[in-house]
């Protein structure tokens, strides 16, 4: 559903308020983590940080999922339990990468059919771009330049992003 905020209305539905906020969460977001890589001593301290901030949660919400489950559950609480997927839904998100958003007999007829937790799909981007980011980190470190390079093409791009719609809207940008 299209938004009628005005700059929904001058971008032509391309960007909102929403889309602004979510922006603003990430880059927020990317500042926080990049701070605590800053201030950690050494990788190994920045990846636990990371780590201890990703899975406690991870391993509550798996959980509770697993024993809410039946409740809403299409079959009886017997069949729950011998139900493969249900035993293999908190192990395979645990790895991140090899993700499980369902467990047969439940949310089967939603409009997303049998998806449980939707937003699991952005761990293993957040977990890549931890990565990604220890990595840039040791390079700046270690090749003068290279961060002062790589940030102003990274702002380019975004600022480039960012305001396309808006330019092409106004016809000022010209691809």
């Amino acid at each position: 559903m299209p938004s009628n905020d005005w700059i929904s209305q001058i971008s032509d539905h391309q960007m909102s308020f929403s889309y602004l906020g979510v922006a603003g969460f990430f880059a927020i977001s990317g500042y926080l983590v990049m701070q605590s890589l800053s201030r950690s001593s050494s990788l190994k301290e920045y990846f636990l940080k990371r780590i201890l901030r990703i899975y406690p949660a991870l391993i509550g919400v798996l959980v509770l999922t697993v024993l809410l489950g039946p409740f809403v559950y299409s079959g009886s609480l017997a069949n729950y339990l011998h139900n493969s997927s249900v035993w293999s839904y908190v192990p395979f998100n645990l790895t991140l990468f090899k993700l499980q958003y369902s467990i047969k007999g439940i949310f089967e007829d939603n409009p997303y059919a049998s998806v449980i937790n939707g937003s699991l799909c952005t761990l293993p981007y957040e977990v890549l771009l931890y990565l990604l980011l220890s990595a840039l980190f040791y390079l700046s470190r270690t090749f003068k330049g290279f961060l002062f390079f790589l940030s102003h093409f990274v702002l380019l791009c975004s600022l480039r992003l960012l305001y396309t719609p808006i330019l092409l809207k106004m016809d000022i940008l010209f691809i």
